[in-house]
């Protein structure tokens, strides 16, 4: 059973209570990296941070994972065809 414990993060300065049983080390990277992504869209625009903004980081981290989970599935697929040749081959 997992440990739930509270964390701070900072995002876009502001700070945010998070109760979780994740690695604290990956919610803070997982926080720097919408913290990053949300100063980078808000660099673009001229209103600054708002609902669109957040949405489309929120559709960029989507992307980064969808696009991270495609590849894992195409390697793992090929490991599993790698393996069948090796038993087909007695190997």
């Amino acid at each position: 059973m997992s440990i739930q414990r509270n964390l701070k993060v900072s995002i876009y300065g502001k700070e945010y209570p998070i109760v979780t049983d994740e690695d604290e080390m990956i919610v803070q990277r997982a926080a720097h990296v919408v913290d990053l992504l949300l100063r980078k869209v808000a660099e673009k625009s001229p209103l600054g941070i708002d609902s669109r903004t957040v949405t489309l980081v929120a559709l960029q981290i989507a992307t980064d994972l969808v696009k991270q989970l495609s590849f894992v599935e195409k390697v793992e697929s090929q490991a599993s065809a790698l393996n069948a040749l090796l038993d087909k081959d007695g190997l």
